[in-house]
């Protein structure tokens, strides 16, 4: 039954406990009411997963409406001044509304982790209707278990002065300890090892996924230096060309080489022959011209290989065949071991282009694979993913705010701690309303679709 009891001994002052409630329940109400009519009003927001959102924003505005008006009133009046049924109502909502809260997040993080991981079953099983379907089976179901626990005696509802409203709690009989282990298995444990068992398996498949895309991107700019290419020309092709222009101008090098090499050759073997003609040295015989003519011939050997392998040497890139031809026959007039060389490091390129170029279907493969996963629902795309955030997110909002209050319940449960300030259980209580107001910030900084739709909302936008 509610108490008239007085609140006495306060540490903080009425007033700043009024301005705390009175603020967070205001904008609990306005924050939930944007996100009920953004996803109600937005065609493209109704999915399966934002219609969790919507459960959890229903909830959130059945406390901002309902649970803390009633604690402000209290803390105004210093005691309970709204009748005994209305505290049975309001410790009967704030049990099913945080019940609520908790399994929603909870099939949130099973929402997740079949569109990440399984995302053919997602879309077979989790659909909108399905998921109205289920959540309202959970609206009923927690309803009448609580309902059920208040009219056996099972469970209790009374004013609890330092926090200034009244709370659910199971008696002290043997069915009153087995309803509250059942409720700390199914409402406690159960949801916490899904959703860390989920949220695990999510974020290391969005890990995976992104080491892939990291790695088949730079792929993708080191075999074919995409990238470079397109920055410098604009157009691959263009590239190409200007790298057979460069080949050409290199093979107009060697050309011009080789003629002087052969002209060098040439006034040896004139001035050999007049020498032997005119006998204008006697005194050379014919194995010293003979080896004199050989020595002559090796230097410029020496020379032509050393000029053709520094100039095609460094080459680097990649061509198409057709490009890449030089037109051998036409440049090896009279050295045939010249012409040998230039073939051989021609057919070296070759087959480094040929390589290069028969790689290249496989990365572009696999590359398009995890495209066309992405475009065609079955992967982590980029919008799933920050989804994810945002949900993980909320995760992290409502254990905050629940943690004071269930640190606060242990306490007390197991009597470690004879007696606690009231402002403590003052403030354990103001978090679980502060989470009611959280979810509209989180939503509206990290997810564009719900930000640019509260803004249409705001200004009056269509």
């Amino acid at each position: 039954m509610a108490s008239n009891q007085h609140i006495d001994g306060l540490d903080l002052p009425a007033i700043f406990q009024l301005g705390l409630t009175s603020l967070t329940g205001v904008v609990s109400v306005l924050g939930n009411i944007l996100i009920i009519i953004a996803v109600i009003k937005n065609k493209k927001l109704r999915t399966p997963t934002n219609l969790l959102v919507l459960n959890l924003g229903v909830a959130d505005l059945l406390t901002g409406v309902w649970c803390i008006p009633l604690t402000a009133s209290a803390i105004v009046g210093h005691h309970w001044i709204a009748g005994s049924t209305m505290c049975q109502l309001q410790g009967f909502l704030m049990f099913v509304l945080s019940s609520v809260s908790i399994h929603s997040i909870t099939v949130t993080a099973i929402n997740r982790y079949y569109r990440i991981l399984r995302p053919k079953l997602y879309r077979k099983w989790i659909t909108y209707r399905m998921t109205l379907i289920f959540l309202l089976l959970m609206w009923v179901t927690l309803v009448c278990a609580v309902v059920v626990a208040r009219v056996s005696g099972i469970a209790e509802i009374f004013y609890r002065p330092p926090s200034s409203s009244c709370i659910f709690r199971f008696s002290p009989s043997s069915l009153g300890h087995a309803a509250l282990s059942l409720t700390v298995v199914f409402g406690f444990l159960y949801p916490a090892t899904t959703i860390v068992v989920c949220y695990f398996h999510v974020f290391r498949k969005i890990r995976h996924h992104n080491s892939q895309a990291t790695t088949l991107r730079r792929q993708k700019s080191d075999s074919f230096s995409f990238r470079k290419t397109v920055a410098k020309s604009g157009n691959p092709r263009l590239q190409l060309r200007r790298m057979a222009r460069e080949m050409k101008s290199k093979e107009t090098v060697i050309c011009n080489s080789i003629q002087e090499i052969q002209m060098e050759n040439a006034e040896v073997n004139r001035r050999t022959t007049s020498e032997s003609t005119t006998n204008t040295r006697p005194n050379i015989e014919k194995d010293e011209r003979d080896q004199l003519f050989l020595e002559t011939k090796a230097n410029s050997a020496k020379r032509k290989q050393a000029f053709t392998s520094q100039t095609f040497q460094g080459t680097s890139g990649f061509t198409t065949t057709e490009e890449a031809k030089v037109s051998t026959d036409t440049n090896c007039v009279s050295e045939s071991h010249l012409c040998q060389s230039r073939q051989a490091l021609e057919g070296e390129r070759q087959v480094k282009i040929t390589s290069t170029l028969s790689g290249r279907p496989k990365i572009v493969n696999e590359i398009n694979k995890v495209t066309s996963q992405q475009t065609s629902g079955l992967g982590p795309n980029v919008e799933e993913i920050r989804i994810t955030r945002v949900l993980f997110a909320v995760l992290i909002g409502f254990v905050s705010c629940w943690v004071p209050i269930t640190l606060l319940g242990l306490v007390t449960y197991t009597h470690l701690v004879p007696r606690l300030p009231n402002f403590i259980r003052f403030l354990s209580i103001w978090f679980v309303y502060l989470n009611s107001s959280l979810n509209v910030f989180i939503y509206g900084i990290m997810s564009k679709p719900f930000r640019n739709e509260f803004r249409n909302i705001i200004f009056c936008r269509r």
